[in-house]
């Protein structure tokens, strides 16, 4: 996170979105509190660190997209995918409005 952290502070144009993810044990509800939990905790640590709060979104997703499967072949258990699928993801985005595409229509 540290190396996100300092990306952040040297591109100020950049706000970026936080989206935590669970595995699968749990309901449905249960993770998705559980993912925005992890996903404000990110959040809360780049603001802590100096970073503002208005370039930021924190998102739980629960379990969705999943990057391993929690069971094996065989019906036994997984925990090595459960473990990949709690995590958290980034998505950077330039609010740089000198460096915005035109559509080519104007804006009232």
């Amino acid at each position: 996170m540290d190396t996100i952290l300092g990306y952040l502070r040297q591109h100020e144009m950049y706000s970026m979105q936080i989206y935590g993810f669970t595995d699968g044990i749990g309901s449905d509800d249960f993770n998705l509190a559980l993912s925005q939990k992890r996903a404000q905790r990110v959040m809360n640590y780049f603001v802590s660190n100096g970073i503002a709060r208005e370039r930021l979104v924190a998102k739980g997703l629960g379990y969705r997209n999943k990057m391993a499967a929690e069971t094996k072949a065989n019906g036994s258990d997984a925990p090595e995918g459960r473990q990949l699928n709690r995590r958290v993801e980034f998505r950077m985005q330039n609010d740089n409005p000198a460096s915005r595409v035109s559509t080519g229509e104007e804006e009232e």
